[in-house]
C-alpha cells in the first residue's frame, strides 16, 4: 500500500506527464506525421516545460535557453 508522501509524487508525476499523455494520443490518431505537424507540438511542451521548471525549480529563462542551444546544435550535427 502506497503512503500519503507516494500518493502526493504519483500525483505530481501525472500532471508532469499529461502533455506528453495528449501529444501520443493526438499521433496515434492521425495517418502520417509531418514535420510542420511535429515542429509546433515540440515547441509547446518545449514551452510547457520551461515554464514548470522555472516556477517549480526556479530554473532561470538564461539556463534553459543555452541548453536549449547546445541540444539543438548537437542534434543538428548529426545529419
Amino acid at each position: 500500500m502506497l503512503c500519503e508522501e507516494e500518493w502526493v509524487l504519483l500525483e505530481e508525476l501525472c500532471k508532469l506527464f499529461k502533455p506528453f499523455d495528449k501529444v501520443t494520443t493526438y499521433f496515434s490518431e492521425i495517418e502520417y506525421a509531418t514535420i510542420s505537424s511535429i515542429l509546433p507540438i515540440i515547441h509547446a511542451l518545449k514551452l510547457i516545460y520551461r515554464k514548470k521548471l522555472k516556477d517549480k525549480y526556479n530554473i532561470n529563462d538564461k539556463e534553459i535557453i543555452e541548453n536549449d542551444k547546445d541540444n539543438y546544435n548537437d542534434d543538428v550535427g548529426k545529419f
